[in-house]
This record gives structure tokens, C-alpha cells and sequence, in this order.
């Protein structure tokens, strides 16, 4: 208000022009911000479209490889009835379509009674069996997996899974497989396995035979004793 004499003029011409460029200026940056607002909003717009496009397209190539999507479903539900007797499974895989939602695939699979710490170890193991037998991803597979302690399962889970193992086995010379698991798991259940658990062991270790290098000795020498263990299916 000190700028302003009493009838609501500028006091003096310095003082008018300072007030004039800044609000020049300010009037300037509005503009500026404005017309940057104007061009991501035209972005956004073609980029809305394009995602639109390519979703259209995804969906149609999900359409022509709808037989493949439920032949996998199929290797799912033999899997889930070979371990847990029954086919109460599912699979499917949906696009999204949502501004709000970055994913735009969701690959839903359901078990029975899933949701569990144990139940989804066995969801795990189910899903990755799937893909490195059914006859259309194994195409693509490496033919190459490993699980480390997934058998947190109870017992007659844990025969089937094994057993399903040595079948493959039988089948598919052409994978490799590899898997830990705690003595006391299957030493009252070995009578019920037909996968010889004694045959495939690679390598063993105690609280006196760690995995871990001890560091008493050198790494090298810790590394080349670990040389004579072998893979196999």
C-alpha cells in the first residue's frame, strides 16, 4: 500500500514499472506452465491411446492362444490331482485394462485350500512343475530347476510330490532338477517314495559338515572340495 497514494495511483513512475515487469513476468511463467500442462495432457491422451491399441491386440493374441493357455490349465489340474487327489485348481491369465493399475497382465492361479504358508509352498511347486512339462512351455524351458526347502509340506504331500518326480524321471531324461531337503523329512517315509532319495543325493551337510565356508580355512581349499559334486535328474 505504500506504493499507492490515497486516489489509488502509483506514487511515482519507478515504482509502477517494477510492479508492471514482474507481473509481466509472472503473467509469462503462468502462460508457460500453462501451455506445459496443455501438451502432457495431449501426451497422456495419445499415449491413453496407443495403451488402448496394444491391449486390443494382446487380447486377440490371448484369444489365438487360448488352446495353449488351457492345455497349460490341464497340466495344472493333472499335476494338483496326482498330489492332492482332486482338481479343485485353476489357472488363468486376464489383461488389464485400468488408468489406476500399472500391471497389465495378471496370472492368477488357485489351489485347494491355498492361502496357507504350506499350501503355497505346494502352489509353487505345482506351477513350476507345469511349466517344465507341459509339451508347449517346456519348449522354451531350460529344462533346469531348483527348489530350496519347499517341502515344508505334511507327509503324504511331500510322497506324492516325490513320486510325481520319479515319474518324470522315467519319462523325461532331459531335465535336471535339484532340491534340498531335511533328512527327518523323509526318513520314517522312505518305504513310500519310489524315488530313490540315497541314489540322488549330491551332496550332504551337518552342523559339522557345513555348507557355509568356515573360516579357519582358506576359501580356495573350501571351493575345490565342492568340485566332486555332480548333478543329475
Amino acid at each position: 500500500l505504500d506504493t499507492i497514494d490515497a486516489k489509488g495511483r502509483f506514487k511515482n513512475i519507478k515504482v509502477a514499472m517494477s510492479v508492471l515487469i514482474k507481473k509481466n513476468e509472472e503473467l509469462f511463467n503462468t502462460k508457460d506452465q500453462l501451455k506445459n500442462y496443455d501438451d502432457l495432457e495431449k501426451q497422456i491422451k495419445n499415449l491413453s491411446r496407443d495403451k488402448s491399441t496394444l491391449i486390443i491386440e494382446i487380447e486377440k493374441s490371448l484369444e489365438r492362444l487360448n488352446l495353449i493357455v488351457k492345455n497349460f490349465e490341464k497340466t495344472i489340474l493333472d499335476l494338483h490331482r496326482e498330489i492332492m487327489d482332486n482338481e479343485k485348481a485353476s489357472f488363468k491369465i486376464e489383461v488389464i485394462d485400468r488408468e489406476n493399475k500399472k500391471e497389465i497382465f495378471n496370472f492368477e492361479m488357485r489351489i485347494d485350500s491355498d492361502g496357507s504358508h504350506s499350501v503355497e509352498r505346494v502352489k509353487v511347486f505345482i506351477y513350476d512343475m507345469a511349466l517344465l512339462f507341459d509339451s508347449h512351455t517346456r519348449q522354451r524351458h531350460p529344462k533346469f530347476l531348483i527348489h530350496d526347502n519347499i517341502f515344508d509340506v505334511d507327509k503324504d504331500t511331500l510322497i506324492q510330490s516325490l513320486n510325481f518326480v520319479s515319474r518324470m524321471e522315467s519319462l523325461f531324461p532331459d531335465f535336471q532338477y535339484i532340491l534340498t531337503l531335511n533328512n527327518d523329512e523323509v526318513e520314517n517315509i522312505e518305504s513310500n517314495i519310489k524315488l530313490s532319495i540315497k541314489s540322488h543325493v549330491r551332496a550332504e551337510f551337518t552342523r559339522n559338515k557345513r555348507f557355509i565356508f568356515n573360516t579357519s580355512h582358506s576359501p580356495y581349499q573350501e571351493i575345490t572340495s565342492l568340485k566332486g559334486i555332480e548333478a543329475k535328474n
